[in-house]
């Protein structure tokens, strides 16, 4: 169906992650702040929308799946949207569903699955957040998770000072 009022939310969650200050950066808090109330409002309007509507499409999960990825308290939300947005054939979500699944895991304190979890070290370093050693990187592929160290320079070009 491809629910227009989940694409604008979903395009202003991006949005506002698009130009986001750097960690170290001195008005990095204020947005953070500013972010959180604004996520907070799209994540009630998707639960309403969620018990509204039937015909959603796996794009629509999709979606829904990443407004809830950027929350604490709604990931178990962005499992379970995107792992049935991946079930409907929605190729974009099997990099969602591995993060999903990684950031509830580090958020129960065990070792994440996929290796889609980082940490920047004061340092400039970054390293990814515990992980099991027993997935290979043909696994996190079938999930279009890179390996780990294309993934940390990717990370450290985005984030990180010259």
């Amino acid at each position: 169906m491809n629910n227009v009022e989940i694409k604008k939310m979903y395009d202003a969650d991006q949005g506002a992650r698009l130009n986001a200050p750097r960690f170290d950066d001195p008005g990095f808090e204020k947005y953070a702040r500013n972010l959180f109330k604004e996520d907070k409002v799209r994540h009630k309007r998707a639960k309403e929308i969620i018990e509204e509507e039937s015909d959603l499409d796996g794009e629509d999960y999709y979606h829904l799946a990443m407004l809830f990825q950027h929350s604490d308290l709604e990931i178990h939300n962005a499992v379970k949207y995107a792992k049935k947005s991946m079930d409907m054939g929605y190729e974009n979500a099997k990099w969602l569903y591995a993060a999903a699944v990684d950031r509830q895991l580090t958020f129960k304190g065990k070792k994440q699955k996929y290796g889609t979890q980082f940490k920047i070290l004061k340092d400039g370093t970054i390293e990814p957040l515990p992980m099991r050693d027993d997935i290979s990187d043909e696994e996190r592929g079938r999930y279009n998770v890179p390996p780990i160290e294309q993934k940390i320079e990717e990370l450290k070009k985005k984030y990180i000072k010259d």
